[in-house]
């Protein structure tokens, strides 16, 4: 498996984990409480760097999330689409 796959693969367990769609959009969020801001920003430039999706950091309470806009929803689950087991695809159902 080469490194981009490996990339899409460990994403698409992160989500299924730790990510949710926005109910009132198109567009997801990863649950990433435990990081400080600093980090926020690597995990951040992370997913720009693997996936070329832009994503941005945004504050939930005391903590931050990152966030995933419903215009790179679509790139998004087109990476991580085909490691997504069938009990979690409606994560990533998008609403027309």
């Amino acid at each position: 498996m080469c490194d981009l796959e490996f990339s899409k693969l460990a994403f698409a367990i992160w989500y299924m984990d730790d990510g949710c769609k926005r109910t009132d959009c198109n567009a997801f969020r990863i649950s990433t409480d435990s990081f400080n801001y600093n980090e926020q920003l690597i995990l951040k430039d992370l997913i720009s760097e693997r996936l070329s999706i832009t994503s941005k950091i945004h504050r939930k309470g005391k903590t931050w999330n990152l966030y995933i806009p419903n215009k790179h929803a679509n790139d998004f689950i087109e990476h991580i689409y085909p490691f997504v087991i069938d009990s979690m695809k409606y994560k990533i159902s998008l609403t027309p």
